[in-house]
């Protein structure tokens, strides 16, 4: 079992990530001071929209940084230690006062001195600590929670599963989808539209070709671009309530039926995709001008897809 103390390894891209509370909080070294994720402050302070206000501060506290991911390099906002402190001025959230003090008193000094953030040992605050889970406190739980968020948005879900076995995490039931349980063909009309290509471009790469699932892969991973470019084509991003995520299709638009012209889910496809296993009827959203119903399917089936193929 991890004692109190547990270190975070630098990750990847000179990433290293850190826990405030319940949220995780990515840095990174540049000319040797520390810089941060600018979309995972906002989220710390509550500020729903990290574009407008990663947009406001000046030039020399704000840049830009590519860290790779096994689909390839992702491009971040990141915010200086000035920037940091101004994006918390700006907040009236109890959470801003409570981030400050725990920046400056221990994070910055701490990647300082070491270059990376250890927790403090549960003995220095056996007062203040909160009751354990399964005899763990909660601080280390909030540690491998935040390496497992980590590891899925870096490496993808099958890693960040090894992961969770590897922290000593309680076991989960593992979740099959029965042959028996599926329709073939929705399957085949499944795998039709996550082979279809577009030609998208991701930030400081050219212009390329990539499937449906890479796209989605992406947009899962957080990159909003990808999101973008499937919301134009009928497609969307859902988080469910025990946070496994979904992927949602329209069941109508204009790019979808070109997708599926000549095929035979022509006028069908939604029928189709609703006899995956773990699949729902849902709705409504804007597409292409138009509001739609859909079909939520889980992200599993990124990879069910084409393990028949």
């Amino acid at each position: 079992m991890s004692s109190a103390a547990e270190t975070y390894s630098t990750l990847p891209g000179n990433v290293i990530p850190f826990a405030f509370e319940d949220s995780l909080v990515r840095t990174v070294k540049k000319d040797d001071e520390p810089w941060f994720v600018g979309k995972d402050v906002c989220a710390v302070l509550k500020i729903s929209d990290h574009h407008q206000a990663l947009a406001r501060l000046d030039d020399d506290e704000r840049g830009g940084c590519s860290v790779p991911t096994p689909r390839g390099a992702q491009e971040l906002i990141i915010v200086s230690e000035a920037g940091v402190y101004r994006l918390i001025f700006t907040s009236r959230k109890p959470e801003a006062e409570r981030f400050k003090r725990w920046l400056a008193h221990e994070v910055l000094p701490s990647l300082r001195r070491t270059g990376s953030y250890v927790l403090p040992a549960s003995a220095e605050h056996e007062e203040d600590e909160p009751e354990p889970i399964d005899n763990e406190p909660i601080t280390v739980l909030n540690v491998k929670l935040a390496m497992l968020r980590e590891a899925r948005a870096l490496f993808g879900p099958a890693i960040a599963r090894t992961l969770w076995a590897q922290l000593g995490m309680p076991a989960m039931p593992v979740v099959e989808i029965a042959a028996e349980t599926t329709d073939p063909d929705a399957v085949i009309c499944l795998r039709h539209i996550l082979s279809h290509k577009l030609v998208v471009e991701e930030p400081g790469k050219e212009a390329e070709e990539q499937t449906f699932a890479r796209i989605i892969t992406r947009a899962l991973d957080g990159d909003d671009t990808a999101r973008y470019d499937l919301m134009c084509h009928g497609i969307r991003i859902e988080e469910g309530e025990d946070g496994e995520a979904f992927f949602w299709i329209s069941s109508y638009g204009p790019s979808l039926r070109k997708i599926f012209d000549g095929t035979p889910w022509a006028e069908t496809w939604r029928f189709a995709l609703k006899k995956l296993a773990g699949a729902k009827g849902t709705g409504n959203y804007k597409v292409e001008g138009e509001t739609h119903r859909g079909t939520r399917i889980p992200e599993r089936w990124l990879e069910e897809a084409f393990k028949a193929a």
